[in-house]
């Protein structure tokens, strides 16, 4: 199998902002643009704004603003911010009662006993991605 060459360049923020306007998105706050650009990454905000480009055109729908996508960013910050809040105490809890039990039923060190864990298909990593 041969590699296909990769041959996009690269684009500094403000390189980024321009070709975002070009394509017509509205900025009214070009520092807070950057800024985000900058901070944020170019690739990881276009996840918030691609599926409303016209994939013919490339085109921003009209009158969007780049403080649309950087609202959806903030939501999704908080929304990761406050689910992870939300596991931790449950995720720690189970690690906890996991390590009270085999440590009581195997002694301290029973993570270093590989007998203690069946080996399995159904739970490899290649099946539960």
């Amino acid at each position: 199998m041969s590699k296909i060459p990769f041959d996009k360049v690269s684009f500094t923020p403000l390189q980024q902002l321009k070709k975002l306007r070009d394509r017509g998105l509205v900025v009214s706050n070009e520092a807070q643009a950057l800024s985000y650009l900058q901070h944020v990454g170019g690739y990881r905000l276009k996840g918030y704004y691609y599926h409303l480009l016209d994939h013919s055109t490339k085109e921003f729908p009209e009158g969007y603003r780049f403080e649309q996508i950087a609202e959806r960013c903030e939501f999704a910050r908080h929304l990761r911010f406050h689910t992870f809040a939300a596991i931790t105490r449950p995720e720690t809890s189970v690690r906890s009662n996991v390590a009270n039990h085999l440590s009581s039923a195997y002694g301290p060190h029973w993570f270093l006993r590989h007998d203690l864990f069946n080996k399995t298909e159904k739970w490899s990593p290649g099946k539960l991605v």
